[in-house]
């Protein structure tokens, strides 16, 4: 004998329909998340373009999004670069030179290439942060240059470094930084990090 089923109550419609749009809701959610994973540790990872900073560098590697948050509201110093520019390996080892003199504990990595390549909407908004800094190019678009060092404090600018983003004469990288030369820009960053060191404390 067959047991006859129940008709189900319209209160279990309605909550089999809310679970089941939660569900297709959270699908979708999830499924169009940008996941940042690191295959490496962040030290590695920077080590992997910067062989000559070295292993035991002070680095993070960041991805855009997690740029435009620190940019928006966050305390840090941004090293904005990416190795095949010549330039950048010489200010990431000055940077990070000064941050062990002055035991600071992270500097942030953003290698902007691929976006500034895609012209994407991350990289655009970075822009617009960055926007009273950057220069026009040819076409009179702002663009980001490498390399480029950014000092934020709470989402607000208080140092911008791009000495080395155009040099004249084709000066090689290493005629242009001469011992002197290094030695006032490790001190100007020296500077920067004990602001930012002040700050994180409090």
């Amino acid at each position: 004998m067959k047991a006859k089923r129940k008709p189900m109550t319209w209160i279990q419609k309605v909550l089999y329909f809310i679970c089941f749009t939660f569900l297709i809701v959270a699908f979708i959610y999830l499924g169009t998340r940008n996941y940042h994973v690191k295959e490496l540790p962040d030290n590695e990872l920077f080590y992997r373009d910067y062989p000559n900073v070295g292993l035991d560098n002070s680095y993070q590697v960041l991805s855009a999004v997690e740029t435009l948050s620190l940019l928006s509201n966050g305390t840090g110093v941004i090293f904005f670069g990416f190795p095949e520019n010549s330039w950048s390996g010489m200010v990431a080892e000055m940077l990070n030179e000064a941050s062990k003199e002055v035991d600071y504990p992270v500097i942030s990595y953003f290698n902007f290439y691929d976006e500034r390549e895609s012209y994407n909407e991350n990289y655009k908004d970075i822009l617009q942060k960055l926007s009273d800094y950057l220069v026009l190019d040819d076409m009179g678009t702002k663009r980001l240059y490498a390399p480029t060092v950014v000092g934020v404090i709470n989402g607000k600018i208080i140092y911008y470094d791009a000495e080395t983003t155009f040099v004249k004469n084709k000066m090689s990288v290493e005629d242009y930084w001469t011992t002197e030369k290094k030695d006032a820009k490790i001190e100007d960053y020296k500077a920067v990090f004990e602001q930012l060191k002040g700050v994180l404390k409090k």
